[in-house]
């Protein structure tokens, strides 16, 4: 089975954002990303109005 990523989120368990259809006993890593704060977001978009100005 090739590789997808999914987003999702932890309630009591952790849940799909989208519905996908998990074999049975399939395999899973899980990676936490920590939350964006609104300076970080500000930063970014700022780097790639930057970015678009030169393109």
């Amino acid at each position: 089975m090739p590789s997808v990523t999914l987003k999702a989120h932890d309630g009591q368990a952790i849940l799909l954002d989208e519905p996908y259809a998990l074999p049975a006993n399939a395999r899973l890593l899980v990676t936490l990303v920590e939350p964006e704060t609104d300076a970080e977001r500000a930063a970014w978009a700022g780097l790639s109005l930057a970015g678009l100005a030169r393109a």
